[in-house]
């Protein structure tokens, strides 16, 4: 499938937690966002890395960051891009 794709590697209830770790993947990988997001009526701040058009180049991705301290990093699809 085509993309374009991202890796979500944190969700947080507190906006200073998404920022902080915003901020230290900018450092080390050029680039990332912060998507806020309601879930059950609670809002929650969402850190995504990357933009990839290629799901596996995303997946593989997925698997750096899982070994690099990201236990619960996953590909998610970028709407509207």
């Amino acid at each position: 499938r085509q993309g374009p794709f991202a890796v979500q590697i944190g969700s947080f209830r507190n906006a200073d937690n998404a920022k902080r770790l915003k901020g230290e993947m900018v450092r080390r990988y050029g680039s990332a966002s912060v998507s806020e997001a309601s879930v059950d009526g609670a809002l929650f701040y969402r850190v995504q890395v990357g933009f990839f058009t290629d799901l596996e180049r995303a997946r593989r991705s997925v698997e750096t960051f899982q070994k690099n301290g990201y236990p619960d990093a996953f590909v998610i699809a970028l709407e509207g891009q």
